[in-house]
């Protein structure tokens, strides 16, 4: 921008004029409707209109007035400064003042120019009106830019107007009736600054091997901050700080508005100084701004400085022999003075050695000695006296490295438990389990020995044990392993380990019933911390029992709700279907039973307990009208009561490991009450008072209760009907918890969830029985399809069951391929396989067991075909292949075309060593809460690593979550590769049954499995929490539903009840 260079003085008028000029390197060319402006360095400006001009300031600056015509005798007046400020290129064009549209009768725009070289205008136009003004403004001359604004609109004018420069001011006069009569501005000038203000120099040293340390220059750079010119002439030295030379022949200079000039300044200091300060003064025209460049800096003399890397040379521990190793070290001059350095060697008897410097090595600033090579050399079994490196500088402090080693003869030690029988109690014909114990090496050397399994009293019984290794195949059990342990500490290089291994015995139950024993022997060790042969010897017992009977109690919810709908059926018709399906997934073979318990305000045993084989049709018919039409209010209590009082009676048989489970389901919250025994406390599950709505079974007394705690045994299955907040979902919940059950949860059976009830029947058998369950997805299937369902047998499973969930009336024909492509059919059945199969109007299932010691035959992968051959049957199938009723493809003898897609469901489980055991948290979660997940994998107690298991969640709007689980020891998941998974879901954005399916996939022997498992978990809404409200009823005591706002009147009258029961034993007292 260029300077102003104002003259004091008035502003004088000036006209734009039509003619055309030539004034040097200015052209102006004006025709009617055009005008052009040429200046030599510049493209042509050509406008097209009709202009005036005026050129002003020797030809330097041009101003431009346009008129536009507008109605009749009227035109709009503009002025503009023609701008040549970019240097090049086509100008441009600034606006400065716009007098709008007027009557050509108005005086046109005036424009006044500044005295001197004319680098101001002045500039305002008449409104119209008498004595009106407008738009004061003074600009630059050549860019336009506003200087000094002035009124917009003024009226009352009664005097000439002008301009003029003072010394310190710029100033308008417009004298008028009703405002100021002047507009003053400041003077445009120069002002100086010293950007960034003091300079700092930082250190200086002094006597360093590099002189360029002792000086520190520094670019400082002044600015105009004005508004108009500056012109800095000098800039004086003040020691020790100077400006260079270059700099000094560059002034003086003028700098315009905005721009800058650096400058180098040289700090020079002569002695060591902390703070070291001056100011340079700077001659500046005008003598606006900063007037001195304040420099300020230390100095201090050169360090001389040695470091030796590492400071210590640890050697660790060596292996004897060879009883040797050699490390090196470096001295770096890190100071600023060149040195030479000395070097001491070892003492005598010293087991480190180095080469001592035979004269001063010189060492420059900045440089590094070669690696100078240490060595160290021992013959002894422990610790060598640690030695130290002594580094002489010439100057500076002395430097050491210390040096550590030891030597070490390898030795493994063996640490065998105490010597106790290995017990492994009573196994079922057909599965294995596993005993081990840990042998740890506490030496420093690799431990081997050898395990062998020797005969005991019978000697045909030691083929029974084996010998298997953790994460291999399980009936991999060779009698001879021999077995490697690392040290946690190594004596050489080599690698270490946990020190530990575990010698894990498997025991399969494949003989007769009765008691098997064998030994364990640990021997061929090549420990030194006992004799070379000891051995140690462990005896082996285990029992073979027949297959475990399930003795089964189920108590099912007949209160008066169960009548309501759930799609195609009622409730009621939904728990009864799954009911029968248990009862017939119970095994003849096995001596299982089953008791049936209903409830509706009063329990009853409509079946006690009895052996399912011969008692199964009395059991089914018992499952049907009249025994269970619904009606009446809800005794969940006394269900669960009657149904562990049918557990309790003796089985016949006395059989060991008896396995109880009792099945609880129910659609309501708990609304009356139990005594048991019919006397004593009154119970509940809740306990829940009289306040609550709590009445006796005669549905007319209400009644305050005492809680009922469930023992843990035996395990009990609950299953809740409906929303979570209209079951006692919380409490059941916890009984299932707490008895190594688990809680189910349906709210509607629609859909793809209409076999619900079927699938959680079926996982209760299959958990009860040891089948472990694999996979229980649901289809829809078109006429002429196929549908392979695999799923992996590992050569330690025993069986496996299939079920197939159908619609009422649309039974599909499937088929089981083995991995030989061997068929079982219904009608076909290959050598050595065994097979049982049942039907209920909504399911079928196929169990079949392997042949014996054939494992080529079932292990691998199977495949069960599910086929839509384009009709579909109805009917029962019987439980042999010769029984008349079925047909190929488990399928009844009554059949129909059926070209529509068909829904079916489908369950897979297999009795299996490798097993999933899920753990949801059960404590009662509200919405945002966390849920804790866990899954324990293990086959036959071993845990199983590296398996993917992860949680499907489904929450109750059908949003899909998945949860990896991780057997980290991070996840609440216990220690790293212990076999449990742990993670924890954090969705729970509403309120509703979450449904959790627990995958775990993985290979264990190499071979891939595939295990699932499912648990439901209720979430409540924080407004109304579990356990508060009514169940069924009939409008007496207790009965009814309450609405939203009942739960928390419900708990003031609790409260309003007992304080008044307390104040009428006061007034008892007192009278």
């Amino acid at each position: 921008m260029a300077c102003l260079n104002l003259v004091n003085g008035a502003f004088s008028l000036a006209q734009f004029t039509t003619a055309n000029a030539n004034a040097g390197q200015l052209t102006i060319t004006r025709t009617a409707t055009s005008i052009s402006v040429q200046r030599v360095g510049f493209n042509n400006l050509f406008l097209n209109g009709r202009w005036e001009s005026l050129v002003f300031g020797g030809g330097a600056f041009v101003a431009l007035l346009r008129f536009i015509d507008g109605a009749p005798g009227s035109a709009q007046r503009t002025i503009f400064i023609v701008d040549f400020t970019a240097g090049s290129g086509t100008p441009g064009l600034e606006q400065i003042h716009e007098q709008g549209t007027v009557q050509n009768s108005v005086s046109r725009p005036q424009i006044m120019l500044a005295p001197g070289p004319e680098s101001l205008v002045f500039v305002w136009s008449a409104t119209g009106f008498a004595q009106d003004l407008q738009r004061f403004a003074i600009c630059r001359s050549d860019n336009g830019d506003v200087l000094l604004a002035g009124p917009v609109t003024l009226s009352g004018v009664n005097g000439n107007i002008s301009a003029e420069i003072t010394s310190t001011q710029v100033i308008m006069h417009h004298p008028n009736t009703g405002f100021s009569d002047e507009t003053a501005g400041p003077r445009p000038t120069g002002t100086c600054k010293v950007v960034g203000g003091t300079v700092d120099f930082g250190e200086a040293v002094l006597g360093a091997s590099n002189p360029g340390l002792a000086t520190k220059t520094k670019s400082v750079t002044l600015r105009n901050d004005g508004t108009d010119c500056l012109t800095i002439s000098a800039i004086a030295n003040s020691a020790p700080f100077a400006l260079t030379a270059a700099s000094a022949s560059m002034l003086p200079v003028t700098l315009s508005p905005s721009q800058t000039i650096s400058v180098d300044v040289v700090f020079s200091p002569s002695a060591p100084n902390n703070n070291i300060t001056a100011n340079m003064a700077i001659t500046r025209s005008p003598a606006n701004g900063d007037s001195q460049i304040s420099c300020k800096g230390k100095a201090r003399n050169a360090e001389a400085k040695i470091a030796a890397s590492p400071s210590t040379l640890a050697f660790g521990t060596i292996e004897i022999p060879p009883g040797t190793a050699n490390s090196s070290y470096t001295v770096t001059n890190n100071g600023e003075i060149d040195l030479t350095i000395s070097i001491a060697g070892p003492g005598p008897m010293s087991d480190f050695t180095w080469a001592a410097t035979a004269a001063p090595l010189a060492l420059a600033v900045g440089a590094t000695t070669p690696a100078r090579n240490v060595t160290f050399t021992t013959a002894t079994d422990g610790a060598s006296v640690p030695q130290t490196i002594t580094i002489t500088p010439s100057l500076g402090a002395v430097r050491t490295i210390t040096c550590t080693g030891a030597g070490c003869i390898p030795n493994a030690t063996i640490q065998v438990p105490a010597i106790t029988p290995l017990s492994y109690g009573q196994i079922e014909r057909g599965f294995r389990t596993v005993r081990l114990i840990e042998v740890i090496n506490g030496g420093d050397d690799d431990l081997t020995f050898t395990a062998r399994i020797t005969a005991g009293t019978n000697p045909a019984q030691a083929a029974n044990f084996g010998l298997v290794l953790p994460e291999n195949d399980i009936t991999d059990a060779p009698s001879q392993r021999t077995y490697s342990v690392l040290p946690a500490v190594r004596c050489g290089a080599g690698p270490v380990g946990e020190n530990a291994v575990p010698v894990a015995v498997s025991f399969f139950a494949d003989g007769a019933n009765g008691t098997f024993g064998a030994n364990l022997v640990i021997e061929g060790h090549n420990a030194t911390n006992v004799p070379a042969g000891m051995t140690w010897t462990f005896p082996l017992s285990a029992e073979i029992i027949d297959p475990i009977p399930v003795d089964i109690a189920l108590v099912i919810d007949r209160s008066g709700s169960m009548n309501d709908p759930a799609w195609s059926r009622n409730k009621m018709e939904a728990a009864l279907a799954g009911s029968k399906l248990l009862v017939q997934m119970l095994r003849d073979t096995a001596e299982d039973r089953c008791a049936i318990v209903g409830f509706n305000e009063l329990p009853v045993a409509h079946q006690p307990i009895a052996l399912a084989g011969p008692n199964r049709a009395a059991l089914l018919g018992t499952l049907a009208p009249p025994t269970f039409a619904p009606g009446g209010n809800t005794n969940i209590v006394g269900g669960i009561i009657i149904g562990r009082e049918q557990l309790a009676t003796p089985h016949p048989s006395a059989p060991p490991g008896l396995k109880r489970a009792l099945v609880v389901l129910t659609d309501g919250k708990e609304n009356r009450c139990f005594q048991q025994g019919g006397a004593g406390p009154w119970l509940s599950i809740t306990g829940r008072d009289a306040a609550d709505g709590m009445a006796r079974p005669d549905n007319i007394t209400v009644q305050d209760t005492d809680v009922y705690l469930p023992p843990a045994d035996p395990a009990t299955y609950c299953i809740g009907l409906g929303q979570p907040n209209d079951i006692d979902s919380a409490t059941l919940t916890a009984i299932s918890a707490t008895t190594n059950g688990s809680y189910q949860g349906a709210e509607d059976l629609t859909g793809k969830h209409y076999f619900l009830l079927e699938k959680y029947f079926t996982q209760i058998f299959m958990k009860t029985a040891n089948l472990s369950q694999i996979a229980d997805p649901f289809y829809t299937i078109a006429a002429g399809d196929k549908h392979p369902h695999q799923f992996s047998i590992l050569p330690g499973d025993v069986n496996a069951m299939v079920v197939t969930y159908d619609m009422p009336g649309q039974r599909l024909p499937f088929y089981i391929e083995s991995p030989k492509g061997e068929i079982l059919s219904g009608t076909t059945l290959p050598a050595g396989f065994s097979v049982r199969f049942r039907s209920t109007p909504t399911a079928r299932f196929a169990e079949f067991y392997f042949p014996n010691k054939e494992p080529d035959r079932y292990v691998g992968m199977w495949t069960v075909w599910i086929v839509h051959p384009g009709y579909t049957c109805a009917g029962e199938i019987g439980g042999k292949r010769d029984d008349g009723q079925t047909g190929d493809g488990f399928l009844p003898k009554k059949c129909r075309k059926n070209g529509n897609p068909v829904d079916y469901g489908i369950a897979i489980g297999a009795g299996s060593n490798l097993r999933m055991q899920p753990f949801v948290d059960p404590g009662v979660k509200y919405v945002g809460d966390p849920i804790r997940l866990n899954a324990v994998v293990s086959e036959a107690g071993l845990p199983v690593k590296g398996a993917n298991v992860r949680c499907n969640v489904v929450a109750p709007n059908g949003a899909a979550y998945s949860v990896a689980l991780l057997d980290d020891g991070l996840h609440q998941d216990g220690q790293p590769d212990d076999g449990d998974y742990g993670g924890t879901f954090m969705q729970t954005y509403m309120a509703g049954n979450y449904q959790l399916t627990f995958v775990a996939d993985g290979y264990q022997g190499s071979r891939p499995f595939h295990r699932e498992e499912h648990r439901t978990k209720p979430v409540y809404d924080p407004r109304r929490p579990p356990n508060d409200g009514n169940g069924d009823g009939d409008g007496r005591p207790g009965g009814g539903g309450g609405g939203e706002g009942g739960d928390c009147c419900r708990r003031l009258l609790r409260v309003l009840s007992r304080q008044e029961k307390l104040l009428e034993q006061l007034i008892k007292q007192k009278s």
